[in-house]
């Protein structure tokens, strides 16, 4: 099991390596968090985890074919038609013929889908409650270095 280094102490007695984990510990324990509230989210919301994500995936994406959805989403085509059953029963999509290849169905997300996916936007862009914990400051402080990592990010991103 790997420590993670404390710089309280003695911040540059530590090596990069060493001042990147201990600042990735909080960040790693805040989006495991988040994970779980989101889960709980969809919960209320009647979904499962990949059922939101479709959703989601689906409302930013436009009307999508079941294979252009499961290359979003990263898995089997396979593992998408459960996931359109389950959504299309709840009235949250629809399956139409694709204008140009009639054999291609497109997933379309109904007004009903949207509301969903706008409830959890929502509901998901609230500032998690321990962030009461922050001055303005603070915040103003974790805005400025979060954006400056982000920024550095790659876009295709690569287990290292």
């Amino acid at each position: 099991m790997t420590t993670t280094p404390d710089l309280s102490t003695n911040p540059a007695g530590h090596s990069r390596e060493d001042a990147e984990k201990a600042a990735w510990a909080p960040v790693l324990a805040l989006l495991q968090h988040e994970k779980r509230r989101v889960a709980l989210l969809w919960q209320e919301l009647g979904l499962t985890q990949p059922q939101g994500y479709a959703l989601l995936h689906l409302s930013r994406l436009g009307p999508s074919s079941m294979a252009s959805l499961a290359a979003t989403m990263q898995c089997d085509a396979s593992n998408i038609t459960g996931l359109v059953d389950k959504l299309e029963a709840r009235g949250l999509i629809v399956r139409k013929a694709h204008p140009q290849d009639r054999r291609v169905k497109l997933l379309v997300v109904t007004e009903a889908g949207e509301d969903a996916q706008k409830a959890l936007r929502a509901r998901m862009a609230k500032p998690p409650v321990h962030f009461s914990a922050l001055t303005v400051k603070d915040l103003k402080t974790l805005h400025d270095i979060l954006s400056k990592a982000a920024a550095a990010a790659p876009a295709d991103p690569t287990i290292q």
